[in-house]
């Protein structure tokens, strides 16, 4: 089964930046979410990022709940904008 990927000019989409292991996922559908909050870290080789909202807005959907692995580009959360 194919993932979904991110389209990076879509500012309501968040995906992986890299292969790795989503460590952690700190909203969930509903959630009310500002611009550059924190919405979920990736860890590989040990290194955690931190995917930040390019938007403010609801959290639509979360693709992938913590202790996923992702492949870089999986989209991982959808926001609507306000």
């Amino acid at each position: 089964m194919q993932r979904p990927k991110e389209h990076k000019l879509d500012r309501k989409q968040h995906g992986a930046p890299m292969k790795g292991l989503i460590r952690d996922v700190k909203v969930k559908p509903g959630d009310q979410v500002k611009y550059s909050q924190t919405l979920f870290t990736v860890s590989a080789m040990k290194m955690e990022i931190g995917v930040k909202s390019k938007t403010a807005g609801t959290v639509k959907a979360v693709l992938f709940p913590a202790g996923t692995i992702v492949e870089a580009g999986d989209l991982v959360v959808l926001i609507d904008p306000r």
